[in-house]
């Protein structure tokens, strides 16, 4: 077998999955399954307000805990995981879902860091879907930070706005004064 193949087989794989092609995939996977989840937890609240306000109640400290309002923050959930989810109005949508996701974490942290319930929690919850909440924060953080390298997002794509391309590892090798693999 050839080392040459391989080694060329090798490179495309690499600039496919961290060139801005890549880049842009994986920007677009988290911001469809962050906005996914966020459909999915408003529309859970619409369909079951009754539960949403019973959890509403047990959680956040009865923070709306109405049936009447957990269909309005549903409503809300699923405008913004949709707007998040196709790349729309995202420099508004994105701190949005920042700040909500801080407000959730600031009453759920115990959960979080003791999710079984063993030292930290006062309750004997060990309801572990509230540790996605982390997940969210993170994924939110790195769309915030890298916003402006996702290309696949409808608003972009509307606009006709075109990132600032990102150097190629071999580029930034050059820039930096390193010789470019052969």
């Amino acid at each position: 077998m050839n080392l040459g193949v391989l080694k060329r087989g090798a490179q495309m794989l690499e600039n496919s999955t961290t060139g801005t092609h890549g880049q842009s995939l994986a920007l677009f996977a988290g911001r469809l399954a962050v906005g996914m989840l966020f459909i999915w937890w408003g529309s859970a609240r619409i369909a079951h307000p009754e539960a949403a306000a019973a959890m509403a109640d047990r959680v956040y400290s009865g923070f709306c805990a109405t049936p009447t309002q957990q269909i309005a923050v549903g409503a809300l959930q699923v405008l913004l995981g949709s707007l998040i989810a196709l790349g729309i109005g995202l420099r508004i949508a994105l701190p949005a879902l920042l700040l909500i996701t801080i407000c959730t974490i600031s009453a759920t942290w115990q959960v979080i860091l003791d999710p079984f319930a063993l030292w930290l929690s006062k309750t004997d919850s060990t309801n572990h879907t509230h540790y996605s909440n982390a997940l969210i924060l993170a994924a939110t953080l790195i769309l915030i930070a890298f916003q402006k390298f996702d290309r696949l997002g409808l608003g972009r794509l509307a606009a006709g706005r075109k990132p600032r391309p990102v150097p190629h590892a071999a580029q930034l090798s050059v820039i930096s004064g390193g010789l470019p693999d052969p």
